[in-house]
């Protein structure tokens, strides 16, 4: 993952993508709520890609999504 304020301000903002870019965690489809808050913290990642064995990228998931996830929850 390559974050466009490192890519913009980054000590090697002249350099290659490859030079500034960092991991994210992976989370599988049906990863709860408040797992994929716990591994996204542990990480410290604000990112992280959806994926299976058979599908290596299903999509991305931002803890802006999670939270928005947790705050409109119906508890009924």
């Amino acid at each position: 993952m390559l974050h466009v304020r490192e890519a913009v301000t980054g000590p090697t903002a002249n350099g290659r993508a490859a030079d500034m870019m960092y991991s994210v965690p992976t989370l599988p489809p049906d990863c709860g709520v408040l797992d994929a808050l716990t591994t996204m913290r542990n990480s410290r990642a604000q990112l992280a890609v959806v994926a299976t064995p058979d599908n290596p990228f299903i999509g991305l998931v931002s803890l802006d999504d999670l939270l928005s996830e947790l705050l409109t929850a119906n508890p009924h």
